[in-house]
């Protein structure tokens, strides 16, 4: 069975693409608030303040949380929330989910070369297969889900390819 990968080409899907990253975004630093308060609270407790660190972080927290859930829901469910609300996963040629290896190795390469080069994202306007590079490097594309299902205890299935 073929599987349906999705080309990021395609405006429609780029959209969505960029869309689901909203939903992550939101769960991601409604989850950093509770540790950035407490840590807040704790150190005003202790009578110590170093607004460099408290300024750093700010921005430390989210990512490490980011990183967290994007390793957990690309290796256990093959989506993140986010994507699956715009019937996107992130799986393997074949169909199979990404390894918790995998899943970090996608992770890193996509915040050097996505965040940090800034270079990540727009390789798939070079790529036949309108891939980024981060999945390119990891051997991993994106599949459309057919239904949207935020049932996470069940297996994603992609849609079969057309044609």
């Amino acid at each position: 069975m073929e599987w349906k990968t999705v080309n990021l080409k395609n405006a429609s899907t780029l959209i969505r693409l960029a869309a689901s990253f909203f939903p992550d975004l939101l769960i991601v630093y409604l989850a950093s608030i509770p540790l950035l308060g407490g840590f807040f609270i704790l150190s005003a407790l202790a009578g110590y303040y170093n607004y460099y660190l408290f300024i750093s972080l700010v921005y430390l927290f989210p990512a490490f949380i980011w990183w967290a859930y994007d390793v957990f829901f690309l290796s256990k469910y093959g989506t993140t929330p986010g994507k699956r609300l715009f019937k996107l996963a992130v799986l393997k040629e074949n169909g199979a989910r990404l390894t918790r290896g995998e899943a970090n190795k996608r992770f890193l390469l996509k915040f050097f070369f996505g965040i940090v080069l800034g270079i990540g994202y727009l390789y798939f306007l070079f790529n036949r297969k309108g891939n980024t590079l981060h999945n390119v490097m990891t051997g991993s594309y994106y599949y459309y889900i057919p239904v949207i299902s935020l049932d996470f205890a069940k297996e994603v299935e992609v849609a079969p390819a057309e044609g």
